[in-house]
């Protein structure tokens, strides 16, 4: 665009040079040289893990809080191999570029870093980590604090759980698995191989169901979501099944809710502002119901409705 404007000044007005070597001037700084062009595909490199993880933290129907501590994990991994790569080109005294990259970089590592102390800190989410089947209790070894904590943790909530359902028919914790497993997710197949790239190696073994499934019982497969193997083997862990139901529902981002007040917007719109909350409630759990094919009678009878309202 501005090589267009340059090359068609009017000549009547630029007939003194004046404005055509200020245009020029301008050209010059504000036109992309190929050092710059570099520096900006190494921004992006650095950047694009956020992005992933942003996205990946943005899906519906995935177990999102079970994977926080190990998302910050893995961006603070790419932040710092990022950071070693450049440190060899930053002694070039003439590389200021580089100098000023690593220290983003150093400000990123220190802003992600408090992130993932309250990452680490958030009960919930220490919770839903060792209900993570690809990584249990075992993948908190890494940070002790972390892992102590959750242990307590788990075990009182496992506790509470055991007492609550005690009165519900016993049921095996040994069955044989499912041989059929649900279709692999098609969402950032890339991003989640990295992401369990250091899954823990599970060798102990324990004969309670809660020791039973930290000793890593069942192992999940690629391909296969937190909530596809809970799916398959809740029945192998009645209890702690039971408490990833609770937890794992509980969204990591904002996303979601969001997402809901868009669509409550769309069925309470200013022409119906005097529609009740529970007429809202009820025709928007009918639309989502009938989206993934519940039945209609099943419908009617979870919300009361009656049987002549089509």
């Amino acid at each position: 665009a501005i090589n267009h404007f340059v090359s068609n000044l009017d000549s009547r007005r630029s007939r003194s040079g004046e404005s055509r070597k200020k245009i020029l001037k301008l050209q010059e700084r504000w036109n992309i040289t190929g050092k710059e062009w570099d520096l900006l595909g190494k921004v992006v490199d650095i950047l694009t893990p956020f992005h992933t993880a942003t996205e990946a933290m943005s899906r519906r129907e995935v177990a999102t809080i079970a994977d926080v501590i190990p998302t910050f994990s893995l961006l603070e991994r790419k932040l710092l191999e990022a950071k070693l790569q450049l440190q060899a080109e930053a002694v070039d005294p003439g590389n200021a570029t580089a100098r000023a990259l690593v220290s983003g970089l150093d400000a990123a590592l220190t802003k992600l870093r408090k992130y993932q102390d309250l990452a680490h800190r958030n009960q919930s989410c220490l919770i839903a980590t060792v209900l993570n089947p690809r990584l249990r209790l075992k993948y908190l070894e890494k940070w002790p604090e972390s892992h102590s904590t959750a242990r307590t943790l788990v075990s009182h909530i496992f506790e509470n759980y055991r007492v609550k359902l005690a009165g519900a028919p016993e049921k095996s914790v040994d069955p044989k698995p499912s041989s059929k497993y649900p279709k692999s997710s098609k969402l950032t197949h890339t991003w989640d191989n990295e992401l369990y790239s250091d899954m823990p190696s599970f060798v102990e073994h324990f004969d309670r169901e809660l020791q039973a499934y930290y000793s890593g019982s069942y192992p999940c497969p690629n391909g296969m979501s937190t909530l596809n193997w809970w799916e398959i083997y809740h029945t192998n862990f009645p209890t702690v099944g039971h408490m990833a139901r609770d937890f794992l529902c509980i969204p990591a981002s904002s996303v979601s809710v969001e997402r809901l007040f868009s669509t409550c917007k769309l069925t309470m719109s200013d022409v119906r502002s005097s529609m009740s909350f529970e007429t809202a409630r009820r025709r928007i759990c009918c639309q989502n119901w009938m989206k993934v094919g519940v039945d209609a009678d099943a419908i009617r009878k979870a919300l009361e409705i009656d049987e002549g309202i089509d």
